[in-house]
């Protein structure tokens, strides 16, 4: 377990644990949050006192699936499970893209070389003096 404590302890990993954090529980909580999100809202839009426009759209967002060969009782499963996919797929997306740049960063080579320090012998020597 030291060696755990060692490297979360690092000064130049804090940055990466916070990273892997944020996104671990991104991938948690998002997809959850529109699975049961677009299941509540199928359940509302079917309910006979809901607003007539979410009723609209959500009945117009699921007859776009019924070529999927999607039963009407499966529709809100299937669409909120396909919602939950496509977060937890954006999700992951985003980590590589941001994985990717973090990692160009790091090789990327300044655009102009640092002058070299000389020395005062260097410099002596180059007026042709002696040493």
């Amino acid at each position: 377990m030291d060696g755990l404590h060692a490297i979360t302890t690092e000064p130049a990993n804090k940055p990466v644990i916070r990273k892997f954090v944020l996104f671990s529980i991104s991938m948690l909580v998002f997809p959850l949050l529109f699975f049961f999100g677009f299941q509540q809202l199928i359940k509302i839009s079917n309910t006979p006192d809901s607003n007539e426009t979410v009723s609209a759209v959500a009945k117009w967002v699921l007859s776009k699936f019924k070529f999927l060969g999607i039963q009407d009782q499966n529709a809100g499963t299937v669409f909120s499970a396909l919602a939950a996919v496509g977060v937890a797929n954006l999700i992951m997306m985003v980590f590589v893209i941001s994985a990717i740049k973090e990692d160009n960063k790091q090789y990327e080579k300044p655009a102009t070389a640092p002058e070299p320090v000389r020395t005062t012998t260097q410099k002596s020597l180059s007026r042709g003096g002696s040493q």
